[in-house]
């Protein structure tokens, strides 16, 4: 067995409202580490995280689930938390034991009461957060509204290091604006990823400006 020094050890919680895509995320981190073989999905009762029978039928996570990566030589574990208010315990013992919290939110709905209370609790442990706008690929997804409403309601320093080069069915890329590079998806299912040079249009989106103002 590998063994693994508890400084290269980090362990991640994945919160926010229920249905924000967490466990679906989870997969797909796990499936890019080329931990599982296959994406598994909530409707098809297959995912990692969501295992238990009353998960399984009522197509919720219940409980925190644990689920481990290996990643640049350190050992990553993702927990999953409920996003129900029904088990809030679960997401304030399981944000006791992280080391960082990451705030899913859906792009069309934006920030919710589950939403709320996962930052109240990460406010109150005082622990390092980012926040990941997810299922840009909806149609009713409205990514930079969601942004300017999460710099009011959530915190006014919120920085977007990543965007949709497009949204809704034609999402297939995101704009990196830390390399200033596109990584344009493949198939459904697929681990490819095209990179390329930021140009065009894309160069000249305000939020890029925005981050370069905050590097300087």
């Amino acid at each position: 067995m590998k063994e693994i020094i508890s400084e290269a050890i980090r362990n991640i919680a994945l919160v926010g409202h229920g249905g924000s895509g967490k466990t679906s995320l989870s997969e797909i981190i796990l499936y890019t580490a080329k931990e599982i073989n296959r994406i598994g999905r909530i409707e098809d009762g297959n995912t990692t995280s969501d295992y238990t029978p009353n998960e399984i039928e009522k197509q919720i996570s219940i409980s925190s689930s644990i689920m481990n990566l290996e990643w640049n030589n350190c050992k990553i574990n993702i927990i999953d938390a409920p996003g129900f208010s029904d088990f809030i315990g679960d997401v304030k013992s399981t944000l006791k034991i992280c080391d960082t919290a990451v705030l899913v939110i859906k792009s069309a709905e934006g920030i919710e009461v589950g939403t709320d209370a996962a930052k109240n609790i990460i406010d109150e442990y005082n622990l390092p957060s980012s926040i990941i706008i997810n299922k840009v690929d909806s149609e009713q997804s409205t990514f930079f509204d969601t942004y300017e409403n999460i710099k009011l309601r959530l915190h006014p320093g919120a920085t977007i290091v990543t965007f949709p080069v497009s949204e809704g069915i034609n999402f297939n890329g995101v704009v990196d604006v830390i390399s200033m590079k596109v990584y344009t998806y493949g198939e459904t299912g697929s681990r490819t990823v095209t990179e390329a040079e930021l140009t065009g249009e894309l160069k000249d989106q305000p939020k890029i400006s925005e981050l370069n103002s905050l590097k300087k």
